[in-house]
């Protein structure tokens, strides 16, 4: 398990980042240790040069075969079927879902709904489609669905609910952990008059891919319950990875949601399924949501072999994600360690980390990665200097260390050249002296 000392609202200031700005990330090679570590030591270089050195368990080289297998870090979603799901997808019983019978289906919606404690469940082909349909099942024409401003459903998911259901957002202030406060939703609510749209339900997301992966405290979860039964309003839960949360929180999944009238549970981000979402809640509401889900076109027929690597994924791929928390926890304290680097590995919870290079564009360093290391990340938010990496099945101990010596070395060279420059631009000022 991965426990931050104490609440992270957002990255440290580059005021705690050293000033001298010129370093070099030449790494040094052991294996002696059978852990992963990063240090930093001085060199002899005039220039306040640094170096990175890393152990871990094996050694790592520069050469053409080390960086022809990519490291995957742009998202969870990028995990692919390992043998044993790709051999439980063709051997899985298969029937015609809109029928009513394929009954590979109605086990893994039965096992979802088991698992987060409600009464039914219904699998379609992604989150965004499990949340568009939670609210339209829940919500009228002209309703309002509050909700944070750094949420998925409010930024990523196409305005679905304002362009398909006619359902309006009311986003409130995200704090650093990915609550929101409760005054802010308490003030958010519309008196009952026909002036204002009806707000109909509140929707918070677990664990918070803004905050840095952040898991909803379940204290606050509990007040959003009882804050959406004082006023007869709807919790929604959109919990993508809901799964790293439970594992992060040492919690039962069915407890974290406990107060939430339905909740979406994705399959194919760090649970490694290709495809795939289950909304539950009661089975009023599931009935309602399956023939939304028919108007959406949505209605599948043999996804039997679809629903089979969820049932795998559930069953196998859980326990992994401890290992993916603690490589991203690796990566965090990696970067930290690297000076020109904004890395706080205390708001690394479970398996997103996000950093910032100083001096470069977000962009520019995606680039130098990709095309000099083979290393694959995406700019945090899509935009802005913050970079993002997420931990998966398919990351391994080595790709943390050679993703921090990727970032050493972009981080040294680019400021090498900026020494080269002002060393060039010193010898002409001396000339013309």
């Amino acid at each position: 398990m991965i426990r931050r000392s104490g609440s992270c609202t957002s990255f440290r200031g580059e005021g705690d980042i050293m000033k001298d700005d010129m370093y070099r990330g030449t790494l040094s090679r052991s294996v002696r240790s059978p852990k992963m570590a990063f240090a930093f030591r001085r060199t002899g270089n005039s220039c306040g040069n640094w170096g990175l050195r890393t152990t871990f368990r094996r050694s790592l080289t520069s050469s053409e075969n080390e960086f022809r297998k990519p490291v995957e870090l742009r998202s969870d979603t990028f995990t692919r079927p390992c043998d044993g799901m790709r051999k439980a997808m063709y051997n899985a019983e298969v029937g015609d879902v809109c029928y009513n019978e394929d009954k590979t289906v109605q086990r893994l919606e039965e096992a979802v709904a088991g698992l987060l404690g409600k009464e039914a469940g219904m699998f379609a082909a992604s989150g965004t489609m499990t949340n568009l349909l939670a609210l339209a099942a829940h919500c009228k024409r002209g309703d309002e669905i509050l909700l944070g401003h750094q949420n998925h459903i409010y930024n990523y998911e196409g305005g679905g609910a304002s362009a398909l259901l006619g359902v309006a957002f009311h986003p409130v202030a995200t704090l650093g952990d990915g609550t929101n406060r409760l005054s802010d939703l308490r003030e958010a609510i519309r008196d009952d008059d026909f002036h204002f749209a009806r707000t109909s339900l509140v929707a918070v997301e677990t664990t918070h891919n803004k905050a840095n992966g952040s898991p909803l405290p379940p204290s606050f979860m509990a007040e959003v319950g009882a804050l959406c039964r004082e006023h007869q309003l709807v919790f929604h839960v959109d919990g993508a990875r809901l799964m790293n949360a439970s594992v992060a929180l040492e919690m039962p999944a069915s407890e974290i949601v406990r107060e939430a009238d339905s909740v979406s549970l994705c399959l194919s981000k760090g649970l490694g399924a290709p495809i795939g979402s289950v909304l539950v809640g009661t089975h009023a509401i599931i009935k309602e949501a399956k023939r939304q889900r028919k108007v959406l076109g949505g209605g599948w027929r043999q996804a039997g072999s679809l629903a089979a690597a969820g049932l795998y994924a559930l069953e196998h791929n859980v326990p992994m994600l401890e290992r993916d928390h603690h490589n991203a926890q690796a990566l965090a304290t990696g970067f930290s360690q690297i000076p020109g680097v904004v890395c706080d590995p205390s708001c690394v919870s479970t398996n997103i980390v996000y950093f910032r290079v100083l001096g470069l564009p977000a962009g520019e360093v995606v680039r130098r990665l990709k095309e000099q290391y083979n290393v694959l990340l995406g700019i945090g938010a899509y935009r802005g200097d913050r970079l993002r990496a997420v931990t998966n099945l398919m990351v391994t101990e080595e790709d943390i260390a050679r993703t921090v010596r990727a970032v050493a070395e972009i981080v040294g060279r680019t400021n090498r050249e900026k020494v080269d420059r002002a060393c060039a631009g010193f010898k002409e000022t001396a000339v013309a002296g």
